[in-house]
């Protein structure tokens, strides 16, 4: 394997990492003002980059044997970029991470917030029906022809 071939699927992986980055983000922004419609879309696309990414570690899995990091024939050049990619990509899972943990407590209050409008709006209605009593049924006329 050669720097060439294994380079370009680590920019590829950390460019579809950078995007879900961005599209974490954006999901934060639309838990914060309480727009579902951009989260639903959100999780849809990190659903097809989370594919997409699983591919790519297949394919590095394939060509990367020994591990890159352990070749000693590659020149340092080579190597420094290697770790660096490795560190970039290290740093946007931080950064995702941060961001889903976010996410999920906001969440979490949302959730709450729903079941406790929800729980108002059936008390509301129980008691709408304490004030409508019972229904009567309608008076029977003894005239009525059948």
């Amino acid at each position: 394997m050669t720097p060439d071939r294994f380079l370009p699927y680590l920019n590829e992986k950390l460019r579809l990492l950078k995007e879900f980055l961005a599209i974490s983000k954006s999901m934060r922004v639309g838990l914060d003002q309480r727009d579902i419609e951009e989260v639903t879309r959100g999780i849809a696309r990190r659903q097809e980059l989370i594919s997409q990414i699983d591919r790519m570690d297949e394919e590095i899995k394939k060509i990367s044997s020994p591990p890159p990091l352990l070749k000693t024939d590659w020149s340092e050049r080579h190597r420094e970029e290697m770790l660096f990619l490795y560190r970039s990509i290290q740093g946007v899972l931080q950064q995702v991470k941060e961001i889903d943990e976010a996410c999920q407590e906001r969440m979490t209050l949302l959730r709450g917030e729903v079941k406790a409008e929800l729980q108002k709006t059936f008390h509301d209605m129980v008691a709408i029906r304490g004030y409508m009593g019972n229904p009567t049924p309608s008076p029977k006329f003894l005239d009525v022809r059948k």
